[in-house]
């Protein structure tokens, strides 16, 4: 199991952001083509990724690559990127609300010959609602992550008084004090 108790997430398109990341002190390092990037920038960031993740090492740090959802016109090439570099050792997938996104992350995956492990980022009420698939989904999925604005939702609120759960008192990264969920 890989240790993950710090998570550095550094934007595709910054370049100078890619080395710095060498040296900082992290479990894990994710290369975000995601959110922290325009859509005009995607293919650019992609390239820039690519470049360095041939150019530098992270040395005891895992190195995983935030993919666009599944679905957008820039999926399967983020897919096909992180298969192309051995340095990648997790694709972390936004977004999940279902067993079949992970599927076709396994199935893209096998095209390319590799075997890389799944970080599923759980979002929206359907990907809690599913997450048990969605773990079940591949021997390749690794980690949930939930969302932290999900937690802090009237998502999770609808979700609990659907599956008769009541709130306990949480507190969130922010410091802010939010309804959780107990059975």
């Amino acid at each position: 199991m890989r240790a993950r108790r710090s998570l550095l997430s550094v934007p595709g398109d910054r370049p100078r952001f890619h080395e710095k990341a060498q040296q900082i002190s992290a479990d894990e390092v994710m290369f975000d083509l995601e959110d922290s990037v325009a859509p005009a920038n995607k293919e650019n960031a992609r390239g820039l990724v690519v470049e360095s993740l041939q150019r530098f090492e992270f040395p005891g740090k895992t190195v995983a690559l935030r993919v666009n959802q599944t679905g957008t016109p820039w999926f399967e090439a983020d897919i096909e990127a992180a298969a192309s570099s051995s340095r990648v050792a997790t694709i972390v997938l936004p977004k999940v609300g279902s067993a079949a996104e992970v599927r076709a992350v396994e199935a893209l995956l096998a095209r390319h010959g590799r075997s890389i492990g799944i970080e599923a980022q759980i979002e929206s009420a359907a990907g809690l609602e599913h997450a048990g698939e969605i773990a079940a989904a591949s021997e390749m999925v690794e980690v949930l992550h939930l969302g932290l604005p999900l937690l802090e939702s009237r998502t999770c609120a609808a979700w609990s008084d659907r599956h008769g759960a009541r709130p306990a008192s949480g507190t969130t990264a922010s410091g802010r004090s939010t309804p959780t969920t107990a059975r």
